[in-house]
């Protein structure tokens, strides 16, 4: 993994700013504000290397069908002729949206929703 790569973990997706150290022979890299915290120290946002799913210098490399991206819900990802994600069209009942790599705006992953959920005994 690189600085200026995206990872995907099971928190969500965050960017990669630089290799912070080792631990127990496992490498741990300080990313931006969307990544875990840590409890040994809730300054730094560090992932590490074995929360990491996956990793890659575009962000849309990382999203999957049922993520949100610019808060549409991601229905199919095409491979061709470009890789774009389609959502649905809020705009257009039943119409999918094209969405290409520098279009997006945001990401939420369902990993993130499903952490958030909350769950009704009956």
């Amino acid at each position: 993994m690189k600085v200026g790569e995206y990872c995907r973990t099971i928190k969500g997706i965050s960017k990669i700013k630089k290799l912070a150290g080792q631990q127990n022979n496992i490498n741990f890299y300080e990313v931006d504000e969307n990544g875990i915290h840590h409890p040994e120290n809730l300054l730094m946002h560090f992932v590490l290397e074995n929360e990491i799913i996956k990793h890659s210098k575009k962000l849309i490399d990382l999203i999957e069908v049922s993520d949100y991206v610019n808060g549409s819900k991601v229905i199919d990802i095409a491979q061709a002729p470009v890789k774009a994600l389609y959502t649905e069209d809020i705009k257009q009942t039943g119409a999918l949206k094209p969405i290409i790599n520098n279009e997006i705006e945001s990401v939420l992953t369902h990993e993130q929703i499903k952490s958030m959920e909350y769950k009704v005994k009956v």
